[in-house]
């Protein structure tokens, strides 16, 4: 997390710099988070924890498999997203004026590994509709939800679980979009931009 010279965390700092130049019309919340494959290999690479300076096991992703691809595509279809976009830019479902949920991938039908897929959502509000598409979309495709730098990891699907917190032994399970909120709200934490 950082701070400015103040001890306002980043996010907050920006917010109250550029929150006076910004008309209420023109604010939007970006939030900006990962969802990330839960498959992990029986491969495994060792490294030193810098903290506790022991031998520690990072299992290797395998990526999303066939039926998890197809699922994606499908709620991508089913949810009206736009795309693939060319240049990585992804796909793109327009919810309200100037917001919009976008997956930062490759087309989803020619690639052939996807193991982490950046979300970006720009919103006035986190409605239920966008939240229930995230949520169904980590639900079904069995994708673990995580910050940028992957310190904060959720997982929607209950039979993840024991797989997930071998590799991310802090990872928290949630059950409905109320616990989704709290988490791009209080973990995420939006920063005001200006569309």
């Amino acid at each position: 997390m950082s701070y400015s010279r103040d001890g306002l965390k980043a996010s907050e700092f920006h917010n109250d710099w550029f929150g006076d130049c910004m008309s209420d019309d023109q604010t939007r919340l970006l939030y900006g988070f990962l969802l990330h494959s839960s498959r992990l290999s029986d491969e495994y690479r060792e490294g030193t924890n810098p903290f506790t300076e022991e031998i520690e096991k990072f299992y290797l992703d395998q990526g999303i498999d066939d039926e998890q691809r197809d699922s994606l595509i499908e709620l991508i279809d089913e949810c009206s997203f736009q795309g693939p976009e060319p240049d990585g830019e992804g796909y793109v479902l327009h919810v309200g004026d100037r917001e919009k949920l976008r997956l930062r991938c490759e087309d989803l039908e020619g690639v052939d590994e996807v193991i982490s897929i950046p979300v970006e959502l720009i919103v006035k509000r986190l409605t239920d509709r966008v939240l229930s598409i995230i949520f169904e979309i980590a639900k079904r495709c069995h994708l673990v939800l995580m910050s940028m730098t992957g310190e904060d990891v959720r997982v929607i699907a209950s039979e993840i679980l024991e797989q997930v917190q071998i590799r991310w032994s802090d990872a928290i399970q949630i059950s409905d979009v109320r616990e989704l909120e709290t988490w791009l709200d209080h973990s995420i934490e939006g920063m005001k931009v200006n569309v």
